[in-house]
């Protein structure tokens, strides 16, 4: 469950960084979600290094990665790291990395860039419900009742939160089928449910659940994090933006969730470390998961 796996290494030696210079590139046979570590090596030093990712997707013009990182090298320090964000590619798109470094810079410089994907968040989040419910009455063997494994991927490659309802017609179930107080039953129920010890028993009538979406953010760690997003076109903020919180690269554990504000703006309340940020709205495309520090 969110294995990481090895795609390939880009090795340089002894080439010029004085200019934006491309260090690393990967070209994608199939679907998936790939991410890039950089190392260098025999830098000049004492001074500001950028370094930055891009995307040339099948048939189309190479353009860059959200944005630029500025890595301050002092006086005698020659080496620097670094890591790109996630970016979901298709067969034949193309994920560079560059970096730019200092006019000195001109004939020494190591390179190495590994190249690494995760499993596909659908896989991912199949492989969790199938080792946490994993008993004749556990929400996997309702599915199995349902659908096969391969099916429910198969509608998961293609399924928008913001706008698709999920509508299990097995057996003559449908959403007319499913009360008003049932809804509010079900709505009750989810508010309280625990996925890791509870499991979901006695279910009589099935139909359309709508993606439940809260008005202020969550979390219930010491740290209040206001997370911005703005329209990428106009500059403005983007209000009505769902946004998940995750632990994890493949957003299974999630521990926070909300919609922006009319300012682009949602408060969340989180420990200090490393969290996968998760943005939807309809008609608008997210570079998603945004890789966020908090401290």
């Amino acid at each position: 469950m969110g294995a990481i796996n090895y795609l390939e290494l880009d090795s340089n030696t002894n080439i010029s960084v004085a200019t934006a210079t491309e260090i690393g590139s990967y070209t994608a046979t199939d679907y998936r979600l790939v991410f890039a570590r950089l190392y260098a090596q025999d830098l000049a030093g004492s001074g500001d290094y950028i370094y930055y990712a891009t995307l040339t997707p099948s048939g189309l013009s190479e353009a860059i990665i959200g944005t630029k990182t500025t890595q301050t090298l002092a006086a005698g320090e020659t080496k620097l790291a670094g890591m790109s964000v996630p970016m979901i590619l298709n067969a034949g798109d193309v994920f560079k990395v560059y970096l730019d470094g200092l006019a000195g810079d001109t004939t020494n410089v190591d390179t190495r860039v590994w190249f690494y994907d995760a499993n596909d968040p659908a896989t991912a989040v199949l492989d969790a419900v199938a080792a946490d419910y994993d008993d004749a009455n556990s929400i996997g063997a309702k599915i199995n009742d349902i659908a096969t494994v391969a099916q429910i991927q198969s509608g998961l490659s293609t399924f928008d939160p913001l706008t698709d309802n999920v509508t299990l017609a097995d057996n003559g179930i449908t959403a007319a089928k499913l009360a008003d107080d049932a809804i509010s039953e079900i709505q009750s129920g989810l508010s309280t449910f625990d996925p890791t010890t509870d499991t979901v028993a006695n279910v009589t009538t099935v139909g359309t659940v709508t993606n439940p979406v809260t008005t202020t953010g969550s979390g219930t760690g010491a740290i209040t994090y206001i997370y911005n997003i703005t329209d990428s076109s106009t500059g403005l903020p983007l209000p009505d933006v769902l946004v998940n919180v995750s632990t994890d690269i493949s957003g299974v554990n999630l521990v926070a969730t909300g919609t922006t504000d009319s300012f682009g703006n949602i408060t969340f309340y989180l420990d200090a470390g490393d969290y996968y940020f998760w943005s939807y709205k309809d008609g608008y495309s997210f570079v998603n998961p945004d890789l966020e520090e908090v401290s």
